[in-house]
């Protein structure tokens, strides 16, 4: 399921360029509204048994063009728009059901980010693509971020290496994280049935316009946006399409759609 949420009361407020973890925050209070003993497990714990994954994700705030303000030397964002929106996607039940009872539960409904809080106006959900042929060509709404475990001479484990798209191993990598979360969510091994490939055309092409930052508290987050072609099972696909590329989904990276689609 995805879901478009429309935010007003929007106009002259000011948030950091990087939001992102204050709306992942204001999100979980969502989840906490509708069922605090789910959300509270989903925010420490989450699906799999050796690797945990949270399984939904969101976009950037999003404006009509000209809608806001970005000021990169103090690094902040002030909208000019009274309305900004932005997209929370989960293949999940569960997740899909308590966002739907928390955005039903009262008609007064707000969101907090820092010291800004906006009105929710209106949530609309979009059906998930049926991808029948097997095959999904997809864009990069939001960074994928990847990882490699960063081991030091003396066998101590230093900060991860995030993964460049032009790395020859970004594929395997790609492929390995999805491979992981969707047997986190249904047991299923899908590690001989999928295949990724990466736009190696279109990194060539761009180079480092391919890679985004962003920083999650204090942390610098190293993500790249690239089209994606992924084949597998239908199932598969609209899983993907729901949770998301990469890692750190639930912080907002990794979100994709269709390549010709527009959000």
């Amino acid at each position: 399921m995805r879901v478009k949420l429309v935010l007003g009361e929007a106009r002259f407020k000011t948030v950091p360029v990087d939001y992102h973890h204050q709306l992942s925050s204001a999100i979980y209070r969502l989840f906490y509204n509708a069922d605090r003993e789910f959300a509270a497990w989903l925010h420490s714990k989450g699906y799999g048994d050796k690797r945990r994954f949270k399984l939904f994700n969101f976009s950037q705030l999003f404006a009509r063009p000209g809608g806001y303000r970005v000021d990169l030397e103090h690094r902040k964002v002030t909208f000019t728009s009274d309305r900004v929106w932005f997209y929370i996607s989960t293949p999940v039940d569960e997740i899909a059901m308590a966002l739907a009872e928390a955005l039903t539960r009262s008609q007064n409904i707000t969101l907090r980010l820092g010291r800004n809080v906006f009105a929710l106006e209106r949530a609309t959900a979009f059906a998930t693509p049926m991808f029948e042929d097997g095959v999904a060509s997809l864009k990069c709404v939001s960074p994928v971020v990847l990882t490699r475990v960063n081991i030091n001479e003396d066998g101590s484990y230093l900060p991860p290496a995030y993964i460049r798209p032009w790395d020859e191993d970004v594929e395997d990598y790609l492929k390995q994280n999805l491979i992981n979360k969707y047997a986190a969510y249904t047991g299923k091994d899908l590690s001989r049935k999928i295949s990724v490939e990466l736009d190696r055309t279109y990194v060539e092409k761009k180079k480092e316009r391919c890679i985004t930052s962003r920083y999650i508290k204090n942390e610098k987050i190293v993500g790249f946006k690239v089209p994606v072609k992924l084949f597998g099972p239908p199932e598969f696909l609209r899983f993907v399409y729901e949770v998301g590329l990469g890692v750190k989904n639930s912080l907002g990276f990794g979100m994709v759609e269709r390549v010709g689609c527009f959000l």
